[in-house]
């Protein structure tokens, strides 16, 4: 069986070494670029599809947008 999963929206950090990605099925996933693998996964506690993704120029923080909610990390 194959599952395909689309991003719906992804972000470099200021450092260009990580990527922020969200999709549909309520995982953001941070991406380890030079490695070229996942190195975490969050998933969203109330199974809403994520929506989009930004990181905060001061300190790198992450920002995703649910369709169910805001959260903050």
């Amino acid at each position: 069986m194959s599952i395909t999963i689309f991003f719906v929206d992804f972000v470099w950090s200021l450092s260009n070494d990580i990527i922020l990605s969200v999709s549909l099925d309520g995982t953001a996933k941070l991406w380890d670029v030079a490695a070229g693998s996942c190195i975490r996964t969050i998933e969203d506690e109330q199974g809403g599809e994520l929506l989009c993704c930004a990181f905060q120029p001061l300190n790198n923080n992450m920002f995703v947008v649910s369709f169910i909610a805001t959260y903050y990390m």
